[in-house]
């Protein structure tokens, strides 16, 4: 087993943060990892997932929603090929934080997303290029929800 763990602090509201997270259709206007998310966030759906590995290479994985707790936490299964080939199990978690020192009334929340890899095809995994992926991806849901999202989510 491996497992990536890289977590961000974004300038919004929980709820701003967590809806765009589930906001799967606009995954492609904004998301430089997953770059196409199709199905709908509900425990037990199953969502196809194309994961951008390289310039050159897209993976295609099944994704079974394992968890949902409300603008908490997202847990699913994603599995490439047979499972015991490669899966995954990733998990988004939401906290809110306080308000900053500077005494402004201003919401933040940290966005943590882990992935605890196995299968037989876990040691041909560059797993620099996930943690890379996952930070691009955190920074990039941060920029999305700080500009584009602020103004028209609650």
């Amino acid at each position: 087993m491996a497992q990536v763990n890289e977590s961000v602090e974004i300038n919004a509201a929980l709820p701003q943060v967590w809806q765009a997270l589930l906001d799967f259709e606009r995954y492609p206007d904004w998301n430089p990892f997953i770059i196409q998310m199709n199905g709908r966030a509900e425990v037990g759906a199953t969502l196809e997932e194309w994961v951008l590995i390289s310039k050159e290479k897209r993976v295609r994985f099944k994704t079974k929603i394992l968890a949902l707790e409300p603008a908490k936490q997202l847990v699913w299964r994603g599995i490439y090929g047979a499972g015991w080939l490669l899966n995954g199990v990733h998990q988004f978690i939401l906290e809110p934080l306080s308000n900053g020192s500077d005494g402004q009334n201003r919401q933040r929340t940290r966005l943590t997303q882990k992935e605890t890899f196995s299968g037989l095809l876990l040691p041909l995994m560059n797993m620099e290029q996930s943690r890379q992926g996952y930070r691009a991806m955190n920074e990039a849901l941060k920029q999305w929800v700080e500009t584009t999202c602020a103004s028209t989510l609650p």
